[in-house]
């Protein structure tokens, strides 16, 4: 078993929602004591619905917000102070790449000046240092010839390309993905979650994988984390996940996934049917 890449341990954050004139609002528990464990090279899946704390418990695994209580520790360290020189150099080994990639771009740069900016601001130079150069990197991820235009020149697919490009600059060994292809069509969809998969195979990188969208999740991950109202209800290999789900919520959402043949959905109810028998 490896070491683990990251670590939660019974990790909450609340934030204080808004009061009266004469009241201090109550505190909203967006995450409620999860433990968690990522390991190199895997692609764990976090998937919920909207509200459930995905995007939170993704902002404290990438280190951009502390927890209210419990611990995160990333190659075996806490992370440093936000804003603190130790804490840029742990954020240069874990990126994000969030769900709208025109937000995340400079609409006044172009693609490669994007990508060399991440990599000056981390005093990487290409080589041995880095991925290698701005150009190289765009070509691995399928935007070759297409560094010298500007964010509106660009499709959405080759946007979110540009956003993985330059997250690839800093030679990353987690990359947390929040909603990365919920905004896009179908068909460049599968074509985004391709290149991650070919990108994990070549380069080993993580990915903390958070979905509403169970099938995509499926899709991707080794290991799922089933999440409801701030807390991990279920957790386990996606394919046990799947075939055997424990949790009633987690059944609730197989259940509405589309089958892929009117077969498949037969013998998904007879399973399912078989399991209530057993109760």
């Amino acid at each position: 078993m490896t070491v683990p890449l990251l670590v939660l341990a019974d990790v909450s954050r609340h934030y204080r929602g808004k009061g009266g004139l004469f009241r201090t609002g109550e505190a909203v528990l967006a995450v409620d004591g999860v433990d968690l464990e990522l390991h190199p090279g895997e692609t764990l899946g976090i998937v919920g619905e909207s509200g459930s704390g995905k995007s939170t418990l993704g902002r404290l695994a990438s280190g951009i917000e502390r927890p209210s209580t419990g611990k995160v520790a990333f190659q075996g360290e806490p992370y440093a102070p936000i804003g603190s020189p130790a804490w840029r150099r742990q954020r240069r080994s874990v990126q994000v790449v969030f769900q709208n990639p025109s937000q995340a771009l400079d609409p006044r740069l172009s693609i490669t000046a994007q990508v060399r900016g991440a990599m000056d601001a981390h005093g990487l130079t290409g080589g041995k240092a880095s991925a290698g150069s701005p150009a190289a990197i765009l070509a691995r991820v399928g935007l070759e010839g297409l560094g010298r235009r500007y964010p509106h020149q660009l499709s959405g697919g080759q946007l979110q390309r540009a956003v993985i490009a330059r997250a690839l600059s800093l030679s990353p060994d987690l990359i947390v993905c929040d909603e990365a292809v919920s905004a896009l069509d179908v068909s460049v969809q599968a074509q985004i979650l391709n290149l991650l998969q070919d990108l994990q195979a070549e380069l080993g990188v993580a990915y903390l994988f958070i979905s509403h969208d169970l099938g995509v999740v499926r899709h991707v991950s080794h290991r799922i984390a089933v999440m409801q109202h701030g807390r991990i209800v279920e957790t386990g290999a996606a394919g046990d996940v799947f075939a055997s789900p424990r949790d009633a919520y987690t059944q609730a959402l197989i259940a509405a996934l589309p089958a892929a043949s009117p077969a498949a959905r037969r013998a998904r109810d007879a399973r399912r049917r078989l399991e209530l028998a057993k109760v």
